[in-house]
This record gives structure tokens, sequence and C-alpha cells, in this order.
């Protein structure tokens, strides 16, 4: 590998770095996993009798007695984590060893985090049949939903109306941030009730009397029926937002709600402090997932996000011998697990399928159709994917038979843009048609019609033209890089190079001028980067990650899961450079790795595949 130090020029680099465990981002991998394992729980011990929430109170005495003269809580996210996990390993000790109330049969509990940093967890608690809640009195000695007399619990009355009043909302605050198509997420205010009313299958109404206090919150006054359920004992002990109340089996989805939504993201624009800028917030603002510094600190001190009382084992069912004893039925080998099954009556049919795309099909433009029944293919797992096709291909290729172009080929050509263009589809998410045997082995594509969405992508970045004059303002030592690299790519050769600088010493703006040149001649390069940030400022840059698919644990396995056959693998073999920026912050498996990956894809054993490509970085 070439070493080439980037021309020294005046600027600095100020920054700091936070590097989080590979368990940062798989801790949520496997939710799903713990969701079913959770609902193990609940059929081995009956639905869940409590649901307890717990909110972090940064005026805690423990938060308030370690900052430093003039320092907020917000200043130290590692203070407040510390904090809170010791409280809550109080509440949990309150819960399962005082056996507060009652024997417990099985406890799950996850820890979130709010827009603003702050964590909270949510408790489940399934009770032991001879302590389960069964009557309102039961309710009573555990949930209270009222105002407290002020005269004879002056303390209980103080942590109400600062922790468990919602609110105000409605028509005294249309719009307060629980408010939704003009009514209130929560269902407040509540009804009054003079008595606890329980039912077998749904929530409790707890006991909210008409003849209780008024109290002023945030400038309204406000009764019984704005109070959010909580337990005296565990609100006069830790002084925080604690609700407490009777749970449904619903709640178990909620708990592991982060199966069903995405992490949370917020939009960034990384420019310049020169000078004012036009900015076009379309193209130069970034998505990325939003990580507050108390989350980013939980992670880092290792403290569990999820927990459960019991360990759930997964078992999986075998066959001795060769599992290819599965794939045959009535003496015919099938082509897949799923058509074997299917034919031995184990599988439903594919009604549910069918009845969508035949709702579909009376509507839809064929290439909305097109879309459908990808996704047909990879959320619903048909059964019978083949016959799919060939029920309604008609339909899917309507527009193909009607186009000019095509109208001097036979039925073949047609068939093959109309899988051309679902191949597209799939390829986004990493499939295609072959995974489906929706066509024989042997029929292929043209090469001329294997432009994926990726490599149209890339092709697509624009470029400016001040971008394409930069080459002319490099100075000796950045002209130096870019000569002999341009050099290398144009001539086909495999060389590698290490762009090797301090910060300040622009390499940015050395590559820059490479991808611009490459891109203005049509020609595909590749720019990617360790870091999130430093990706951004590239031009069409993605991290190595997102980009090549690496293992975040490479130390496990060092497989990049790309196949030949998968979009990603053709985009590496167009592209003329590959460039990655700020590859000091890499290990040597992610690197590694990346070499296999290359190697794989051009069948070729040279490093990095024969494939031109330039590592930068302060090293």
């Amino acid at each position: 590998m070439d070493s080439i130090a980037a021309g020294k020029s005046e600027g600095k680099q100020v920054g700091r770095r936070v590097y989080l465990p590979s368990s940062f981002i798989g801790g949520l991998r496997d939710m799903r996993r713990r969701y079913v394992d959770a609902m193990a729980l609940v059929q081995k011990f009956g639905k869940p009798n409590l649901f307890i929430t717990m909110t972090c109170n940064t005026q805690w005495k423990e938060i308030q007695e370690n900052l430093k003269y003039g320092e907020s809580a917000q200043e130290r996210p590692d203070l407040v984590s510390r904090v809170f996990r010791a409280k809550f390993e109080m509440l949990k000790a309150e819960i399962l060893k005082k056996k507060l109330f009652g024997e417990v049969a099985a406890c799950i509990h996850v820890i979130e985090f709010q827009k603003r940093g702050l964590p909270h967890a949510h408790i489940l608690l399934i009770l032991k049949p001879d302590y389960k809640l069964l009557s309102p009195e039961a309710y009573d000695r555990i949930v209270s939903a009222e105002i407290p007399d002020s005269n004879k619990q002056k303390y209980l009355y103080s942590l109400v109306i600062r922790h468990m009043m919602h609110g105000p909302c409605g028509p005294l605050k249309p719009d307060n941030v629980c408010m939704k198509d003009g009514f209130c997420k929560n269902h407040f205010p509540k009804d009054y009730c003079d008595f606890t009313i329980h039912s077998e299958d749904s929530y409790p109404h707890y006991r909210r009397r008409r003849n209780g206090p008024t109290v002023r919150v945030r400038k309204q006054l406000l009764d019984n029926r704005w109070v959010v359920q909580y337990n005296p004992y565990l609100l006069a002990l830790f002084d925080c937002h604690m609700n407490v109340e009777g749970s449904t089996i619903k709640l178990v989805k909620y708990l592991y709600k982060y199966v069903y939504k995405r992490h949370d993201r917020v939009s960034f624009h990384v420019h310049s402090s020169s000078g004012p800028e036009d900015i076009d917030e379309n193209n130069e603002f970034q998505s990325g997932r939003w990580v507050a510094a108390t989350e980013a600190f939980w992670h880092i001190y290792r403290f569990s996000l999820n927990e459960m009382t019991h360990s759930v084992y997964v078992l999986q069912l075998h066959l001795p011998g060769q599992q290819m004893d599965l794939l045959t039925v009535n003496g015919n080998l099938a082509q897949s697990y799923r058509e074997s099954a299917f034919q031995m009556g184990l599988l439903q049919s594919d009604t549910h399928v069918e009845d969508t795309l035949d709702d579909a099909a009376s509507f839809q433009m064929p290439c909305s159709l097109r879309t459908l029944f990808a996704t047909l293919l990879v959320y619903c797992s048909p059964s019978n994917p083949k016959s799919l096709w060939e029920k309604y291909e008609g339909a899917l290729s309507s527009d193909f038979k009607r186009n000019k172009d095509l109208s001097g080929y036979g039925s073949e050509e047609v068939r093959r843009c109309v899988l051309q263009d679902i191949n597209k589809m799939l390829e986004q998410i990493g499939k295609n048609v072959g995974d489906y045997h929706l066509v024989p082995d042997n029929f292929h594509f043209t090469s001329d019609q294997r432009v994926t969405k990726e490599i149209q992508n890339e092709r697509n970045i624009p470029f400016t033209e001040e971008e394409l004059l930069l080459s002319s303002k490099l100075n000796i030592g950045q002209r130096h890089a870019y000569d002999v690299i341009m050099s290398e790519v144009l001539s086909s050769g495999s060389r590698s190079f290490l762009v090797d600088g301090p910060g300040g010493t622009r390499k940015t703006f050395l590559y820059r001028s490479l991808v611009a040149t490459l891109r203005s001649r049509g020609h595909i390069a590749i720019a990617i980067a360790s870091s999130g940030v430093a990706a951004s400022i590239l031009p069409g840059g993605r991290t190595a990650h997102s980009r090549f698919k690496i293992p975040l644990d490479v130390s496990a396995n060092k497989i990049c899961q790309i196949g030949k056959q998968n979009s990603v693998a053709r985009l590496i073999t167009l592209a003329k450079l590959i460039l990655w920026d700020e590859a000091s912050m890499a290990k040597k498996d992610i690197v590694e790795a990346f070499d296999l990956l290359l190697k794989e894809v051009m069948d070729f054993d040279k490093p990095f595949g024969g494939k031109v490509v330039v590592f930068g970085g302060d090293f």
C-alpha cells in the first residue's frame, strides 16, 4: 500500500469522540425475540397484574449534592444514569425481596429514554395466585387515584401535586403535547367514580370521588379526575413520577413497542462556521439516529436494558440425519422447505394474499402492482410464490406489453423486463427473484438490465461546477496525491493508497476533487467513512458499515452480508474508486472483512480484489 501525505495548510480540528460497545446497537436487535419470551411467561403464569412506570427525577438529592457550583443535571448525564439505576434497583428490591405487592411469579422490565434524555422504566408484574388482584378492595389497597388530604398527609400531598397531576389538556389547553385529533391520548380527564370498578378483561376504573380537593397546577384548577394512578408508599419513598396501575396482556406489546417502531431520529446538517451559506434543506440535511447522552452512558456502563425473572429457552425441532429428508414429498423433491410443507398440507393457502392482489389489480397501475407484489413476497411469506406469479403475470406486465419498444419482441422478453423490475425492488432489501423460484434456474437477465437502484443513486449524485474546479486549487502535496491516484484509476490499476495527514491538512478537499472528477466522466466513485459525521461531509458519503454490510461485531464474524448476486456487489464491480475517510478509526478486523468482501465479489485474490482503494485519516 502506497502512503501519501496530504499538504499542510492552515486550520484545526476540534471534536470529542465517545466510543460505544457493540451491545449499544445489539441491545435492541433481539427485542422481537424477547417479546415472544415475555408472552411465554404470560402463557405459563397468567396475564400481568400490575404495570409500574418509574421516571427519573433530576431533583433527587443524590444528583443535586454531587453537582458543582453552577452545574445542572443536564451537564452530568453519567451521574443521572448511575443514580437512576441505583434507585431502580431499590424499587426492584421493594417489589421482589420485600414483597410489597405479595409473592411475584414473574417480572419483566424495560428501560427507555425520553427525547430530552431522561431514563424511565416500565415494569410488568405477574403475581402468584394467592396475591392476584381480584376485587375492588384489593386495588384500593395498592392503587390510589385521588388527591390526599393536605392536613393529614402533607408530604404525600406535595408529591402528588408535583409528580402525579396530568395536564391540563383538552379545553383547558388544546395545544398540550398529549392532544391528538382534539382528544387526550391518555383519556384525561377521567370520569368521577365513587367506587373502584373492576372487570376481568378490562382496565379497572379507580375511585375518583367528586368531593375531593381542588388544586392549582400550571395555572389551572384540577381535581381528582386529573390524578395519575399511584402507590402512596412508593411515591413517598422515591419522590418521582411513579405510575402504578392494573395491567392487561396488551401492555406486554407496549413494553416491547420498539419491535414496531424505529429508533428515535433527528435531522442534522454539518456546515462550516466561516460564514453564511445557502442551505437546500432537501439535499443538505441528513437523517440520523438520535441518542441522548444519558442513553449513551447507560450503554457505556453496560447497564441492562431489559430483564426477566425467568429464563426462556428456545428449543429447536429437527429430525436426526440429513435435513434433505424433509424436501421429499410422495417421492418428489421440492425446491424449498416451504413448498414441501405446502404440499403436505401443513401451511394455509394464500387466499388473503390473492384477495389483496385481486383488489389492487382492479384499480392500481401495473408499476404499483409490481411494488405490491414484491412487498407481499418479502413480508407476507406466501406459501407458493410461483403460483402467484403465474396467476398475476398478465396484470403485472400489461404496461410492458403495450410498450412500442418491446412490440417486436416475444413474451419471453416481456417477462424478462417485468421480472427485472420486480428484482430491482427486491434487491433493495437484499432479496432477488431467485430466492422465490419464480422462474427456472436457467433464466438469466441481460447485463444491461442489471442497473440497480444503488447504481442509479451513485450515478445521480450531483456535482457542481465549483467542485470540478477544485483540482485546480490543490497545493503541491495534494496535487501529487491527486495525480498518482487518478493515473492508477484511469489505467485500470489495482494499487491501494493511504492518505495520511493530521487534522487541518484539507484531506477532504482532496477527496472531493477525486470523486467530482470521476463522477463528471461517468464513472462510479464510492465514498465511505468510519463515522456518520465524516460520511455526511463527503458528497454521497455513507458509513462503511452501512454501505458494505460489515458486521458490528467483526471479532465473531468477518463475513459481510453481501452475496455475489446482490445489488451492492454489482455496484462494487462497476466502481472505479473506493474512498474510505477516517480509516484510522476502524479496527483491523473491519478492514480485513472489507478486504475479504472485495476479493469474493471480484473473484480476484489480490489485495482488495484488485480495486483502487484510498484510505485516509490521521494515523
